[in-house]
């Protein structure tokens, strides 16, 4: 699934941004070269096939009912993770995973399958765990997805004898621990993980992250599990991983042991951050955890009530124009949710679609709509660090 998935992405067979294709590419030349005898690594396929089966038995966090039914580009990333292997030791070849994506394109699915693997089916005596985000709230996400599924899931808990707290989940089959963090927890001391989940980089202590990386290195096959969306600082060190991830993904730079994948904005969509293609480009789980219909009403919206917006800052200043903005806003409106309530998907997206490109029409509401789409399209930090210029490439938030 995962080769073909990336077969189809190289192709331009599925929708895909650039950072993706390059992703896909890196992984198709790395199953060529765990084909030749004299490599470092192997594809272990039948480790794969295992990992995406555990994940299928597990339920859904939120937001859908009964267990998770993987999709070819999750299937990619776990194998990417886990198929890879050193050929002398049989353990797992990749030691950091780099996933920028954007909101709501199952990143904390994949956490929780990734966690509850590493620690419970590596065969890595007394795996500790870490959970960390630049807040405890944050971090407490993918720890109560993980704490709920040990409680909806008895085969799972019995087996591995898995009895949870507030801040800890203990796993005595293995006597593993999986931990709760806050990012900048006073004393990361004592510390020897052989899984690190590291939620929102760009928002987190790069010192802490320093620290939990170093104490990472008595493990025979630690993990770092970044997952992040991109943020708005072009400045601070997380922008830096940024960048030199995109030139992993370019070729400047060698990095054998991570996998990256990266979802963001080629250098021609700036002037098309609201056509649905591009929105499906930046969003690999558009059209299932992502609906399209909602995300194209919200663009919809975002359009019109600038309108309503600008004319309230002084932009528009005539009362005929500001009622005519607040009425167009309210008859396109009811239009849209008659179609959302009444029509498919597919049908619903075009028709809110229709009302985004009659809104585009209006001159005065481009300010407002255009800095909400920065802030949606990762644009805002590129074109401060250009100082104010055009931003011809960005990154998905």
């Amino acid at each position: 699934m995962a080769e073909w998935y990336c077969q189809a992405v190289v192709q331009e067979a599925v929708t895909a941004c650039r950072w993706e294709r390059l992703a896909c590419h890196r992984f198709l030349h790395m199953l060529q070269e765990a084909r030749k005898p004299r490599s470092e690594f192997i594809y272990d396929a039948d480790r794969v096939a295992d990992v995406c089966a555990f994940g299928e038995t597990l339920p859904h966090s939120k937001g859908f009912e009964g267990n998770i039914v993987l999709e070819p580009v999750q299937c990619w990333w776990l194998a990417a993770i886990f198929g890879f292997r050193e050929r002398d030791t049989g353990r797992r070849w990749t030691r950091e995973v780099a996933l920028w994506v954007p909101r709501k394109n199952g990143k904390t699915e994949l956490a929780k399958i990734v966690v509850l693997y590493c620690q419970n089916f590596e065969g890595e005596p007394g795996a500790e765990g870490v959970i960390i985000a630049g807040s405890e709230r944050q971090a407490d996400i993918p720890f109560k997805a993980i704490r709920h599924t040990i409680d909806e899931v008895a085969e799972l808990r019995d087996w591995t004898l898995a009895k949870g707290t507030h801040e800890e989940i203990r796993f005595r089959r293995h006597n593993a621990v999986l931990k709760l963090l806050a990012g900048r927890a006073p004393n990361l001391d004592g510390l020897n993980p052989h899984v690190v989940l590291a939620e929102e980089v760009h928002a987190q202590n790069q010192d802490v992250i320093g620290v939990i990386k170093t104490a990472q290195g008595a493990r025979l096959q630690p993990l770092w599990l970044g997952i992040s969306t991109a943020g708005r600082n072009a400045t601070g060190p997380a922008y830096d991983g940024w960048k030199s991830d995109q030139q992993v993904l370019e070729g400047k730079l060698r990095a054998d042991r991570v996998f990256i994948a990266m979802y963001a904005a080629d250098a021609e969509d700036e002037e098309r951050r609201f056509d649905p293609i591009i929105v499906e480009k930046l969003n690999p789980l558009f059209g299932v955890s992502l609906k399209a219909g909602a995300l194209c009403l919200f663009f919809g919206m975002v359009r019109l009530l600038a309108l309503w917006v600008n004319g309230r800052r002084g932009r528009e200043t005539s009362l005929i124009r500001t009622l005519g903005c607040l009425g167009g806003f309210a008859f396109w409106l009811a239009i849209a949710l008659g179609f959302l309530l009444t029509a498919p998907p597919i049908t619903t997206g075009v028709a809110v679609y229709t009302v985004l490109a009659l809104a585009e029409l209006h001159a005065s509401g481009r300010a407002a709509s255009d800095m909400a789409a920065e802030d949606t399209f990762g644009l805002r930090a590129r074109r401060r660090q250009n100082g104010g210029g055009s931003s011809r490439s960005s990154s998905a938030t």
